[in-house]
């Protein structure tokens, strides 16, 4: 596919999203759909600042903290995933996550590191002690 159909297709279905999200809520829809357009590029592209600087460029300084709240999260969001696969990793997007930095995206090799104090590591151990009582008691797991 064309690296400039993807980038353009990118931005449309952003928008998109980003009206659908502000007429469901009943907000504006011009503001929902600016910052979808340049957030679901930060996340596909692991670019917040720039897309954070777009939105202002493109629509104003009104709309830039709305943009770079929503452009962090999104590029925080999509992990170690890019649309420019030879993209080199620069730092961990997450403690949880161990990766190679300095590798391209397309040949790194990710594994989950099992943090106890993180809320999943909270989560995971409380589900193993329900299960545990479960299996206790005769009730069978669903």
């Amino acid at each position: 596919m064309n690296k400039g159909l993807i980038e353009e297709s990118i931005l449309f279905i952003g928008a998109t999203s980003g009206s659908l999200f502000g007429s469901m809520l009943g907000l504006d829809r011009a503001t929902f759909a600016a910052v979808g357009f340049v957030s679901l590029l930060a996340g596909a592209a692991n670019t917040p600042i720039a897309a954070s600087i777009l939105a202002v460029e493109f629509f104003g300084s009104a709309i830039a903290p709305y943009a770079a709240v929503a452009c962090i999260v999104s590029f925080l969001m999509t992990g170690h995933r890019s649309v420019f696969p030879t993209q080199v990793l620069s730092f961990k997007k997450s403690a949880s996550v161990d990766v190679e930095v300095g590798s391209d995206l397309d040949h790194i090799n990710t594994s989950f590191k099992r943090r106890d104090k993180s809320l999943t590591g909270i989560l995971l151990r409380v589900s193993e002690k329900l299960i545990g009582a479960g299996r206790k008691s005769g009730k069978p797991d669903r």
